[in-house]
């Protein structure tokens, strides 16, 4: 190589090269096509390495483009294997990208892997260099080094160690070289030291300002609006999106392009600014041949805002070309995809008789709610005839909702609290009670506080359907305080630890239906802690990218792999044996709950060794 470059001396051949690729790095492909061009036709055939030289970087002009065919057709001008180590080096790196272009993740590091083990082995400071950055990129790529971060883990020590080789050459760099090493600076921060990311976003913003590379100013910008976000200042993130897409109009990269645009999309969707978030959600679609699915999902959130706007069929339409598009890739939401189709065009169908679908639910959930009421104190058989009539006129089915709320307020608590009462006298002022006698009167206590807490799950069952929930700022262990409150009696009867870990100091949402989320799942992990043992919960928070996960981890009886199904469905409890075993609702309410707050409820569970319910809600509801 060092042979090449002296007989080029005269007209700077290094120097073009590294030209050509800082205009790369900076997003200007037009200008770097053009500056390829003119060097590649004056310099064809009079030698081979510069020849090969260009045309990969003809092929990195294509990838930025998009154009795989383009860039495939670069690389296949050169066989590889029988060229000199340096060409060796830059052609599987290009090639390895071209992979990752289509998806084909596993081929694409075993070519870079190679790329980094020939580059390695070259004398060479620039190569040297450049395959210490591309093993920075292998390592980010193939060892979930995002979600580790996310999880508090460090980063590996071998990526310390190429920082601390790679910042002693800094100055020897050339700007293309800059930037992917500040760039990755950034990815191998922690997500939670704010002031880091801040200083490395400075820094990567003032390198592209200084060297005229938009695709750093755009990073940099991200990067600030991220911090922003979690941070709840909106203004300032939205300022940093806009001036990103700013920088955008400069470049012609387009997976940055349309990525600016579709982070603007998610920040407008995020508050429910849907025209706005339409608009760019459009401008972020993938031009026709061209599909960048594994690093945003423009088609789903479409699908999504429409489907919240309550417009099934252009939900339905995007949430189409969704699948279409990602079906061959490995993505999450695939398994379900057939089910959301027809649960969706099933919708759409009665959308027109929506009311009187709502009625008849409405009335079920009544009816079922009295059934079992009765079948527990035998009262009140007149009302759970009426209800059973099921009249489809919303004024008379909303009626008999208010008088079933009045029902289980007033006449159903007031009974409860009385012969819970009358238990705790007796065991108060009676001295020669018998150990069984104790025991009874403890059950029957118990017995009580469940009836309790069923008719505050039908309640909340019943008010859970209402629109307007208020949504204000609650210190979170206020919420776990009420949650302790309310099954005080549960908890010391059962010998209960509970105990948490970094927990976050408050959170956005209606307080009232957040200790009733809460407060069913420790019921449910104490009621089903083992038989002879004391329950022992923990209660924990991660932050991850998106979410902030809460996590409550019991050491109970676990739940059968069958039954996790349909674990969060009313009423659908797998055996109904007495008031203390429930029907069903404490999960299904659990579930209601968090969908609105804009969250979902998974779980992890063994049978015979325990349950973990993750809590996942918007990162941005949580103040650290």
């Amino acid at each position: 190589m060092v042979g090449n470059l002296v007989g080029f001396s005269q007209i700077g051949s290094h120097e073009v090269l590294d030209d050509i690729q800082n205009k790369i790095a900076a997003g200007l492909l037009n200008d770097a096509d053009s500056l390829q061009m003119a060097f590649l036709s004056e310099y064809t055939g009079t030698d081979t390495y510069l020849y090969n030289r260009l045309k990969i970087l003809e092929a990195h002009i294509a990838e930025g483009y998009g154009d795989e065919e383009a860039m495939f057709a670069a690389l296949q001008q050169i066989d590889y294997m029988y060229e000199e180590d340096e060409i060796q080096f830059y052609w599987l790196e290009a090639f390895a990208r071209y992979c990752f272009l289509n998806q084909q993740w596993d081929l694409g590091a075993d070519y870079l892997q190679q790329s980094i083990a020939i580059g390695k082995g070259i004398k060479s400071d620039e190569i040297n260099r450049n395959a210490l950055i591309n093993e920075l990129y292998l390592i980010y790529y193939t060892q979930d080094v995002e979600v580790k971060l996310e999880k508090g883990t460090p980063i590996p020590e071998r990526v310390r160690d190429i920082f601390s080789e790679l910042d002693q050459s800094y100055t020897s760099m050339a700007p293309f070289e800059k930037q992917k090493f500040l760039s990755y600076k950034i990815y191998f921060a922690s997500p939670r030291d704010t002031l880091l990311q801040f200083a490395l976003s400075e820094n990567l913003l003032n390198f592209g300002i200084d060297n005229e590379s938009p695709r750093a100013c755009i990073l940099a910008y991200t990067n600030y609006s991220r911090y922003c976000c979690s941070a709840k200042d909106s203004l300032k993130s939205l300022s940093y999106l806009q001036a990103a897409e700013r920088e955008s109009e400069k470049i012609q990269t387009l997976r940055d392009i349309l990525e600016c645009k579709y982070r603007l999309m998610r920040h407008f969707r995020e508050r429910q600014r849907y025209a706005e978030a339409i608009f760019w959600g459009k401008q972020a679609i993938f031009p026709p041949g061209k599909d960048f699915s594994t690093h945003f999902d423009t088609y789903g959130q479409l699908s999504d805002i429409y489907e919240e706007m309550g417009l099934m069929d252009s939900a339905l339409y995007y949430k189409k070309i969704d699948y279409q598009k990602y079906k061959d890739i490995s993505r999450a939401h695939d398994n379900n995809m057939q089910s959301f189709f027809i649960n969706k065009l099933h919708e759409n169908i009665e959308a027109q008789d929506s009311q009187i679908k709502k009625n008849f639910v409405l009335i079920t959930v009544l009816s079922f709610a009295i059934a079992i009421i009765f079948f527990l104190f035998l009262k009140n058989r007149q009302t759970n005839r009426s209800i059973g009539q099921k009249n489809k006129s919303l004024e008379r089915s909303n009626q008999l909702l208010e008088n079933f709320s009045h029902l289980l307020s007033h006449d159903l608590r007031a009974p409860i609290y009385s012969i819970k009462n009358l238990a705790t006298y007796i065991l108060e002022d009676e001295e020669n009670l018998s150990p069984d006698s104790i025991e009874n009167l403890n059950l029957i206590q118990q017995a009580s506080n469940n009836s309790t807490l069923l008719i505050t799950n039908i309640m909340t069952f019943i008010r859970s359907k209402e629109i307007d929930i208020e949504h204000k700022i609650v210190p979170l262990q206020n919420v776990f305080d009420k949650v302790e409150e309310n099954l005080h009696e549960l908890i010391r009867f059962n010998k209960t630890h509970i105990s948490y870990t970094k927990l976050p100091h408050s959170i956005y949402g209606n307080e009232i239906l957040l200790v009733q989320l809460f407060q069913n799942i420790v019921q449910n992990a104490i009621k089903y802690a083992k038989e002879g043992q004391a329950a022992s919960i923990s209660i924990s928070y991660v932050q991850l990218e998106k979410h902030g996960r809460i996590t409550i981890k019991d050491k109970g009886i676990g739940i059968e792999v069958t039954n996790l199904k349909n674990i969060t469905e009313a009423f659908k409890q797998v055996q109904f044996n007495s008031i203390e075993s429930g029907i069903g609702l404490g999960l299904s309410i659990a579930s209601t709950i968090i969908k609105m707050h804009k969250g979902r409820i998974e779980f992890e569970s063994t049978y015979g060794q325990g349950t973990m319910v993750h809590l996942f809600f918007p990162r941005a509801v949580f103040d650290l």
